[in-house]
């Protein structure tokens, strides 16, 4: 069924020329505050860039680097409730948290075990994020063969503490992964271990999924053709 929209534009933003703030190299990720100031993550600028909702520039941060808040591989960003803006930096392996002025605060670890987590960020209630892995690396001892690629792909919650740096992650779903022709894995350094990689191919169905205002969330199922809807939990 067609659905008829008319589209009015609010403001626009990026430019060609150099020089400028919005002199974007690539946007992976973006998301809007409850104040209806937009977030937009350029990761290979290292910088989350912060427009007010008439497109005026408020705020840039992000440095690239290995100490405290700065930023190695950042995929994905969102903003909590209160205004705090997180970015998900796959290269820290964990979740920064920063101030709407963009003054770093701490960083979360994913935990042991958890997929690293996409551009597609999404905000459960008040301090918990959501996001589904996206490529992931499997290992196995010599002589044992390559690693079996995985049919499923996970969706995880991670819950923040506001008061420490612990995390609490809930596997919540697994979403439906194409199957693959497996092919032999490369040998590490030192001959120690097999390597089977899965990152997403272009014309593969991705996964989709969202948190509803509820708590519920909705999840994409490639493989029936449906929306199914889960709990806060999974369930």
């Amino acid at each position: 069924r067609l659905l008829e929209l008319e589209v009015e534009d609010v403001y626009r933003v990026g430019r060609v020329e150099g020089g400028t703030w919005d002199s974007f190299t690539r946007i992976s990720s973006m998301a809007f505050g409850d104040d209806g100031r937009l977030h937009l993550l350029d990761p290979q600028q290292r910088r989350v860039h912060v427009v007010s909702p008439e497109g005026a520039h408020l705020v840039s941060f992000g440095t690239q680097g290995d100490g405290p808040g700065e930023l190695r591989s950042p995929v994905g960003v969102q903003v909590l409730a209160d205004g705090r803006i997180a970015v998900a930096d796959n290269g820290h392996q964990a979740f920064l948290l920063f101030t709407p002025s963009g003054e770093f605060i701490r960083s979360y670890r994913y935990g042991p075990g958890s997929a690293l987590p996409g551009a597609r960020l999404f905000r459960q209630g008040t301090d918990a994020l959501v996001a589904h892995g996206q490529g992931f690396r499997l290992e196995a001892s010599p002589g044992g063969g390559p690693p079996a690629l995985p049919t499923t792909t996970p969706v995880r919650r991670w819950a923040l503490d506001p008061a420490t740096d612990e995390v609490e992650v809930t596997l919540l779903a697994e979403a439906w992964r194409p199957e693959r022709e497996q092919r032999p894995g490369q040998t590490m350094v030192g001959g120690r271990a097999m390597v089977a990689m899965a990152a997403p191919r272009a014309l593969e169905p991705q996964v989709h999924f969202a948190p509803l205002p509820d708590g519920r969330f909705a999840l994409g199922d490639s493989s029936a053709y449906r929306i199914r809807v889960y709990g806060p939990d999974g369930v």
